[in-house]
């Protein structure tokens, strides 16, 4: 056990001299949009080093398939919820992320994006309970691999609708080929639509949700997404920069808002449209 420790401090001490975080979800580097090329090729780099520790770190809720891996989640009481242990059992991880699907850490996806932890999904879930419920509708802005697409749809069922944005044309198509593989009927019916554009501004056109969840941190909450969310519903997004936290907004039915700050995370940044063109003009 002590020895362990030691690592641990070890690593800590590394990746804070690295000025990169071990956190709760992920581990990235730290990232500038607007850094240099020549720079933005030294930070993949270390991205690359941090993504194999994190597999060397991984949380003990990893299994050797979906069932064992689910199940070993709520042995380490990842999640509490039956609905969310339904949700991810219906759901194969192997589905969506590129490689050891069932292993409790962060994947690279491509493209700078990632799929987060198996764990940190379950968490989310677990905070939509009770709102993401039969019939409602969903917003997921940064839906990268699709999978919390996928997850959202077992929890509001066939009456209900999952709206999915991705900025990456690439990711969007990603999600959907993932999707078609064991969800293709409710892709194709509308119950699960993938959009291409901008996540700083929602998808107005299927506003109001009773569900948004951000899976990439915008350095502030987006006003938009706030006025899509429908009075009593809900909004679970890491917000900050280099200092995230992962946090819960509640509209209460007078239009005013509750945030609650829940702990602290490190996920990609929320792109917006504009930043994303001007870095493919610049590559």
């Amino acid at each position: 056990m002590l020895s362990c420790f030691r690592a641990f401090k070890l690593t800590c001490c590394w990746l804070q001299w690295c000025k990169v975080k071990p956190v709760f979800g992920t581990v990235l580097a730290t990232t500038n949009q607007n850094k240099s090329a020549c720079k933005r090729e030294d930070q993949e780099h270390t991205s690359t080093l941090l993504f194999k520790m994190s597999h060397f770190y991984q949380w003990r809720s990893s299994g050797a398939s979906n069932e064992e891996m689910v199940s070993n989640l709520k042995r380490d009481e990842r999640f509490k919820s039956k609905v969310v242990e339904d949700a991810m059992r219906a759901v194969d991880r192997g589905d969506f992320a590129p490689r050891e699907p069932y292993k409790d850490c962060p994947q690279r996806l491509g493209y700078n994006a990632t799929i987060s932890a198996p764990h940190m999904h379950a968490h989310a879930l677990e905070y939509f309970v009770g709102i993401a419920v039969e019939g409602a509708n969903v917003l997921d802005v940064g839906c990268g691999s699709g999978v919390m697409l996928a997850l959202f749809n077992k929890m509001v069922g066939p009456t209900g609708r999952v709206v999915g944005i991705d900025v990456i044309p690439e990711l969007v198509e990603m999600s959907k080929t993932n999707l078609r593989k064991n969800h293709r009927q409710e892709l194709d019916s509308g119950q699960i639509i993938v959009n291409y554009g901008d996540g700083w501004m929602g998808v107005p056109e299927y506003a109001p949700y009773d569900v948004i969840h951000v899976g990439a941190a915008p350095t502030e909450i987006p006003q938009a997404l706030l006025e899509q969310l429908k009075p009593g519903g809900r909004l679970i997004v890491p917000v900050g920069d280099e200092n995230q936290v992962f946090t819960q907004v509640d509209k209460k039915e007078d239009g005013t808002f509750v945030k609650k700050s829940l702990f602290g995370v490190r996920y990609v940044p929320l792109v917006k449209s504009s930043d994303y063109t001007e870095n493919n003009a610049e590559n």
